[in-house]
């Protein structure tokens, strides 16, 4: 069996041994970040002789609107019948369209986008959508932190104008006032340090009470900073998106995001399942796992679980996922037991964590979805 690694080109179809060569097997396209290449080689292993055929490239960008769709119209070339991604909302989006069209499955690890799994689409996601994950933090800044102000920051792209939507919604309903929003470029395109300070010191103006980012961590890291080195204590709440870190241990030592309160979906802490999961991860690649290393495992592992099951087609995998939840079709990874409900998980987990000492600790405000 040939591994499939992150920094090689991998334009190969990696095969998987089964029970006989002419065994009928299920075509799988991988469509994730190169970092997050380790969870999917991990997965694979764990299903052993699953006839599965990977088709993959790691080289290639699969998050950037313009290279997601490329990237998904030669996966669809290639006759997988399910594909495990993109790597977040923006590329998981874009490709869907491809997808969609051309009748192929497509299992995204963590994009909470609505426009997913909107208008019967044949995507399935194995997290909450922003809708869920912004009103569960604006009831966190509401009675967790008691703000009658609020500042919004937030990527303009589909995840960061999900949360700034699903946030907006909620503190609307809860009679909190939005005192100022700005955002940042979309995910790809540089911000720049010197935007982020501007579009901050901006907010800061208007004297919100806390500050919410829709952002992913390299923004969230210069807020952060930018906040420590005035003196200013106000309280940041960020998205999931800020809990997608570089594969690398000194890139999740988030000890310059002391005090930030950031949303998970998953942790290493969750239970003993997840401290297993982290602790075989560590042991292999060097650094812990996050939530997008966990759920990139998990939705590898249901596509292996639906093909031991006899999933071979498209249709056949949509039936499998949609069918999850009856007696017959149970699967419980990391990220839960799972059932889909019109594409998302009919139950899931939402933390609030506070990051203490450079390691995300969870706070006793947690919420199940819906």
């Amino acid at each position: 069996m040939r591994a499939v690694r992150p920094a090689s080109v991998l334009v190969a179809i990696v095969l998987l041994l089964s029970c006989g060569r002419d065994a009928p097997r299920a075509r799988v396209g991988i469509a994730v970040e190169p970092g997050w290449y380790p969870a999917v080689r991990m997965a694979l292993a764990d299903l052993g002789d699953v006839p599965l055929d990977i088709v993959a490239d790691s080289t290639r960008d699969v998050q950037l609107a313009p290279a997601a769709i490329e990237y998904a119209a030669w996966l669809a070339d290639s006759g997988v019948a399910v594909v495990v991604g993109h790597s977040g909302s923006r590329g998981s989006v874009a490709a869907s369209n491809v997808y969609r069209r051309r009748g192929v499955v497509q299992l995204a690890p963590i994009a909470t986008s609505r426009a997913l799994t909107r208008d019967g689409s044949p995507a399935f996601a194995l997290v909450p959508d922003d809708s869920a994950e912004g009103a569960f933090i604006a009831q966190f800044v509401d009675e967790g932190l008691g703000a009658g102000r609020v500042a919004l920051l937030y990527h303009h792209d589909e995840y960061g104008l999900g949360i700034r939507d699903g946030v907006a919604a909620e503190l609307a309903v809860r009679g909190v006032t939005i005192v100022d929003e700005r955002f940042f470029a979309p995910e790809g395109t540089p911000s720049g340090a010197q935007r982020v300070e501007r579009l901050l010191a901006a907010a800061l103006r208007m004297r919100p009470d806390v500050i919410v980012l829709g952002a992913r961590v390299a923004e969230t890291r210069l807020v952060a900073g930018s906040l420590r080195r005035q003196g200013r204590r106000i309280p940041v709440v960020a998205g999931d998106g800020s809990y997608v870190l570089p594969p690398s241990r000194a890139d999740r030592d988030l000890r310059d995001l002391e005090g930030v309160h950031i949303v998970r979906f998953w942790g290493p802490d969750r239970d003993a399942a997840g401290a297993a999961f982290a602790r075989r991860f560590e042991e292999r690649y060097g650094y812990p796992p996050e939530q997008s290393e966990a759920f990139t495992y998990d939705a590898v592992m249901l596509v292996g679980v639906a093909a031991r099951a006899g999933a071979r087609s498209a249709d056949e995998f949509r039936r499998f996922f949609t069918g999850l939840g009856s007696d017959q079709l149970v699967y419980t990874g990391l990220g839960g037991r799972y059932m889909f409900v019109q594409g998302r998980p009919r139950f899931s987990t939402i933390e609030i964590t506070t990051v203490r000492d450079g390691v995300m600790v969870p706070r006793p405000v947690t919420g199940v979805v819906p």
